[in-house]
């Protein structure tokens, strides 16, 4: 399979290409513990442009992003805001000099409205107390300018779906008139839906003048939004060039450095699906009805279909979330009775929520505790402090469980997604599921799907 996405040259937005940088980097480098992750990065934003940074994993991507939003320092070279060199001590210092980044994960409040969470921490002030009034007003007035109409500063941000949030994101970092925005990875958990209105927020920031740094993995959103593009590869700088200059096969070449054959391996014909392992028969409850599939060893089976058609219903119900009040649920071929996640773990079920950090992972607890919380046998231990029993049970080495004791709430987000399924995993785990509003592709946007995989 090759990379056949077809594409419209994007029209610059005014001004966009033109004149000196915006933003300018030269020589960047930075280490970890003597570990070099960029090397000699140069990189030009200008005003107006839409500018994609893209790479494979471990390319260097996140860290460039960091550095530029104020993170982290660079250890060489220099950054320049309007033809100035500066350096950024911290985020805020960033964002007060107009660079703002909108991070994959969101740090927002659920229980404050759009106007507390846009302008947190910088709410103005009238006789000492809060201006509420002004604090809405100025939000609205940003809503509207941005042609957010489905929007209102008073609307809790946790009623607000995980597209509407992000624009969230985005509006607060215009809240500080930024004039550099960085993205990365906006539409990772969006919807196919759910993605137009990112590119109509993208292009009306672009017409604007505003510069947005767009990191993603997806190959259409790159070529239907971003008028450059620039290429890392291992720490270093690959190339930098217009989109209208390149094809995406001829982008993922680049990446990769090699031709690439295919974005996902051949099915091998010698692999034959086992016994069924799950089924359901008529199953439903107070969101889905008679619903019935079977799983089978060694088998993935995917759940297609629009946000709302019960996708995820299904798989909370399977988990014992919101469990079945009809219909049959047999794993094994015997019939089991899931009321609980306890029950479903104890049948030998899991599930990689769609939310990892808010439903699969306990963040403040290490990676270790997590994962001895699935109730694996052979990582389970006393529930005493500290986990001893974990830890003795397990055969980790001392340098092994120091990194596992890190607190989850420290990791990156594909690290994040990767613990959940590793709790939830285990030798005598019958079947996994995991939901998603997106499946992950590099080649374009695909239909939601919720995955049930049966081992």
């Amino acid at each position: 399979m090759t990379a056949t996405t077809t594409h419209e040259p994007r029209t610059p937005a005014p001004g966009g290409g033109d004149g000196e940088p915006v933003l300018r980097l030269r020589g960047v480098g930075k280490e970890f513990f003597g570990n070099s992750v960029l090397r000699d990065i140069d990189l030009d934003v200008r005003a107006g442009d839409v500018h994609a940074l893209v790479g494979e994993n471990g390319a260097g991507k996140s860290t460039l992003m960091k550095i530029i939003a104020g993170v982290h320092r660079p250890d060489g070279g220099t950054i320049e805001l309007d033809g100035q060199v500066t350096t950024f001590s911290s985020p805020l210092a960033a964002q007060h000099a107009g660079v703002s980044t909108v991070f994959q994960e969101f740090n927002l409040l659920p229980e404050r409205s759009v106007a507390e969470n846009v302008y947190l921490g910088r709410e103005p002030r009238r006789g000492g107390l809060v201006d509420r009034r002004r604090m809405n007003d100025d939000t609205d007035r940003l809503l509207a300018d941005l042609g957010l109409s489905s929007l209102a500063a008073t609307q809790r941000v946790g009623s607000l779906s995980v597209a509407q949030q992000q624009v969230v994101e985005i509006v607060k970092a215009v809240s500080y008139d930024a004039r550099i925005i960085s993205m990365d990875e906006p539409t990772a958990a969006l919807a196919d839906q759910e993605v137009e209105l990112l590119y109509e927020l993208v292009r009306r920031l672009s017409g604007r003048g505003v510069a947005i740094l767009y990191v993603s993995h997806r190959l259409k959103e790159i070529f239907d939004l971003c008028d450059t593009i620039t290429v890392l590869k291992d720490g270093n700088h690959v190339l930098t060039t217009p989109t209208v200059d390149i094809d995406p096969d001829g982008l993922v070449r680049t990446m990769v450095g090699r031709e690439f054959a295919g974005y996902f391996p051949d099915k091998d014909a010698a692999v034959v699906p086992g016994d069924v392992r799950l089924a359901l028969e008529g199953v439903g409850n107070g969101q889905v009805d008679d619903v019935t599939l079977a799983v089978r060893a060694g088998e993935i089976v995917a759940l297609a279909g629009l946000q709302g058609s019960g996708r995820t219903e299904v798989a909370h119900g399977i988990f014992g979330i919101d469990a079945f009040t009809r219909g049959r649920v047999l794993v094994g071929g015997r019939p089991v009775d899931v009321r609980s996640p306890r029950q479903a773990v104890r049948a030998g079920l899991a599930l990689v929520t769609e939310d990892r950090k808010a439903e699969g992972l306990a963040l403040g607890q290490s990676i270790l505790a997590t994962r001895g919380s699935s109730s694996t046998p052979s990582c389970r231990g006393p529930p005493t402090a500290g986990h001893a029993g974990s830890r003795a049970s397990c055969p980790r080495s001392s340098s092994s469980r120091a990194r596992r004791r890190r607190r989850s709430s420290s990791c990156r987000a594909a690290t994040s997604r990767r613990w959940s399924w590793r709790s939830g995993s285990s030798p005598t785990r019958r079947s996994s599921s995991s939901t998603s509003r997106r499946a992950a592709s590099t080649s374009g946007p695909s239909a939601p799907c919720t995955t049930s995989c049966a081992s």
